[in-house]
């Protein structure tokens, strides 16, 4: 699990990452980051909507997935930055390395990792 300090909790700071943020499109995921102003620790959130699946069980598996990724990776992501990771539909019939792998292109494409 994220320590509390890497988590995007608020409606507004989701709101403001998706309304300022820049896209990154994978192959199952879209990424949105924007920087927060401040150099201190980056946050993440992730959005696995009933779209991608109707079973709670694939959307969590996702979910823990990510977190999983983000939470090996931290400590070489930049500081200060606003990440919001959105599943594809797409994401839900591939297996973890599948989606280690596309989360770490998209964010190799900003430099993150």
């Amino acid at each position: 699990m994220l320590p509390h300090q890497h988590r995007l909790t608020s409606k507004n700071d989701f709101d403001q990452v998706f309304s300022k943020g820049k896209n990154i499109r994978g192959k199952f995921f879209n990424v949105i980051i924007l920087s927060n102003g401040s150099s201190k620790k980056s946050r993440f959130g992730v959005i696995v909507s009933n779209k991608v699946s109707k079973s709670a069980v694939v959307r969590n598996m996702i979910k823990r997935a990510i977190r999983s990724f983000v939470q090996d990776q931290i400590a070489g992501f930049e500081r200060g930055l606003d990440v919001v990771v959105v599943a594809k539909n797409s994401a839900s019939s591939q297996d973890k390395l599948a989606l280690f792998e596309d989360l770490k292109s998209c964010f190799n494409l900003v430099s993150l990792v």
